[in-house]
């Protein structure tokens, strides 16, 4: 165990927030002061073929695309930060975030707080209860473009959980037009 226990920060929010544009902010900073780190980015987010994680403006930053996130426990344990990107679509996200933490790595997490249903995500249902900083963003409603947008809506029939996609098939809404 480290001698100075780390920190996990999640971001969290519906599509369309900025939840990746922040990441990279925050990715930036570190940067800045040359500390190690490492990105990842879930193999089941397919919307980039690229190995990095990219924001819907297009900005990207190289990143370690994994199965799971303990394949690379090894790489993540000799850096001071942890960058995790979609990390909903992650299975093992709490235990590894806790274990990174335990030896002494800050880690940032970047994800949706909930499904288009607005239930947790497989695995993440005590991301909020072990973290030490949240961050919760917005989009602007989609749909009636006055509110701020705090859910995902899936445009469609799927009841799938977990379908990756753009515009094409999920919106960000307020809670008026999530109802509509």
């Amino acid at each position: 165990m480290a001698k100075h226990a780390g920190e996990i920060h999640l971001i969290m929010g519906c599509m369309f927030a900025g939840k990746t544009t922040e990441l990279m902010a925050r990715v930036e900073r570190v940067q800045y002061t040359e500390r190690p780190y490492i990105i990842l980015r879930p193999k089941r987010d397919t919307r980039s073929l690229r190995d990095s994680i990219e924001t819907h403006k297009k900005n990207s930053m190289d990143a370690v695309v994994v199965g799971r996130l303990m394949d690379a426990y090894e790489q993540a344990s000799s850096v001071d930060y942890v960058f995790i990107d979609e990390g909903q679509f992650c299975p093992d996200l709490e235990p590894f975030c806790d274990s990174m933490a335990r030896c002494g790595k800050i880690v940032h997490v970047a994800m949706l707080d909930g499904t288009f249903d607005r239930k947790p995500f497989k695995g993440t249902e005590n991301m909020g209860s072990i973290c030490d900083t949240y961050t919760k963003v917005h989009a602007v409603c989609m749909h009636c473009k006055k509110k701020d947008a705090t859910f995902t809506k899936r445009i469609g029939e799927s009841k799938k959980e977990v379908i990756p996609g753009g515009k094409d098939m999920y919106m960000a809404v307020c809670r008026t037009c999530y109802y509509a």
